[in-house]
């Protein structure tokens, strides 16, 4: 068994979720009735044959591939940002009660001018009188709503950034991206040829 999850001890078999596309969970239970000549300790390969059967099915039926997603298809909108004269103490706070990892740090005209970390944060031993502008970092690289996956994977893993801020044409920021929403979205794509 590939998949296995325990509850109180007992061993059953994961059972997959179904492929992207497929809303109708009672059609995918029934589109591919197990075969009599399947054993009873056989469910799991049954199971994975039906989604690999599925998944086909959602395939052909998805017009989009990784190749073709952009960045306004997979970012945050609209995005939490910070002015850089606010205090870090509230900066601690946003984190603590949104639970983000990431804030961009914005002029008045909601241009970007840095980014803040929850690991930025814990730089000042006094919260209180610090300001989000003596400790977020001032490189920023930002991205257009039209850049493709592809390309924002390749620049997150070579510039070891944790999230992209999205901006117009003018550099205002409209949105968010971040390495967990480019897994998701390489984990939504059911191709072993991702880029297809």
């Amino acid at each position: 068994m590939p998949f296995v999850t325990f509850h109180g001890g007992i061993a059953r078999p994961y059972e997959l979720p179904p492929p992207p596309g497929v809303r109708d969970q009672t059609k995918v239970a029934n589109a591919s009735p197990a075969r009599p000549s399947e054993r009873a300790g056989d469910e799991v390969p049954a199971a994975l044959r039906r989604y690999a059967e599925h998944s086909k099915q959602s395939r052909e039926q998805e017009t989009k591939t990784l190749r073709a997603m952009v960045a306004s298809d997979i970012m945050t909108s609209p995005v939490q940002s910070l002015p850089d004269d606010a205090n870090v103490s509230t900066a601690r706070g946003l984190f603590r009660l949104r639970q983000f990892r990431y804030v961009p740090v914005v002029s008045p005209e909601t241009h970007p001018i840095g980014m803040l970390t929850d690991r930025d944060t814990f730089l000042l031993s006094d919260v209180n009188r610090g300001l989000v502008r003596d400790v977020m970092r001032r490189d920023v690289i930002t991205t257009t709503p039209s850049t493709s996956v592809q390309d924002l994977l390749r620049v997150m893993v070579h510039a070891k950034l944790g999230a992209l801020p999205v901006t117009t044409d003018d550099n205002v920021l409209i949105g968010i991206i971040t390495t967990s929403d480019v897994l998701r979205a390489i984990a939504d794509v059911d191709s072993l040829d991702l880029w297809a």
